[in-house]
């Protein structure tokens, strides 16, 4: 797991404007990992399409090369890219789960600070056996999930994990939103 500070390319500031402000495009996805979390997000190129789909696409891959760059980050293929916009439920956390089954990591850029709803990162690694498939992600039961890392999201800030550990997203405080740029890469 890597956690990137502060955000250093000036591109990130006039991403965030955009992303942030009220003309952005939200569309409403029912469920996340499961049927219970409904969101809303803004997805720049779907899993299993090789085409990047919104007028936000340019921006944002030209944002996470910078940041690759600056890091030392070294992506071979990008697999998912959205924005996601979540708000209060009673749960703090979504199921954990696993994006894909195939080994990849999870790049997750943060637009605000919430101090409820944090990223929680199990110690478990997929196994097959132990997971059940409710697409689009993997789930394993909460008690066998582990010890657990969080991270509390933070503007400019990125965090950067090996996708084939369990993990949650978060829920923020009521009447805040937490907004944050999720993209799903193979690293050389």
């Amino acid at each position: 797991m890597k956690l990137i500070r502060q955000i250093k390319t000036p591109k990130f500031a006039i991403l965030k404007d955009k992303i942030l402000s009220q003309s952005m495009e939200w569309y409403f996805e029912p469920y996340s990992a499961n049927n219970k979390h409904p969101f809303f997000a803004h997805v720049v190129k779907h899993r299993d399409n090789p085409e990047f789909n919104s007028y936000l696409s340019d921006e944002t891959i030209d944002t996470f090369k910078d940041i690759c760059l600056e890091n030392d980050i070294k992506p071979r293929e990008i697999i998912r890219v959205s924005y996601n916009s979540t708000f209060y439920q009673d749960d703090e956390l979504t199921d954990y789960h696993i994006d894909y089954e195939e080994p990849h990591q999870v790049f997750l850029l943060y637009f605000t600070t919430n101090d409820r709803g944090p990223t929680a990162i199990s110690e478990v690694k997929y196994n097959k056996d132990d997971s059940h498939t409710l697409w689009p992600a993997t789930s394993i039961d909460n008690d066998k999930v582990g010890k657990v890392q969080k991270v509390y999201p933070y503007e400019g800030s990125a965090l950067i994990f090996d996708g084939q550990y369990y993990h949650a997203g978060g829920h923020p405080k009521s009447g805040e939103r937490r907004v944050v740029l999720t993209i799903n890469f193979r690293e050389w």
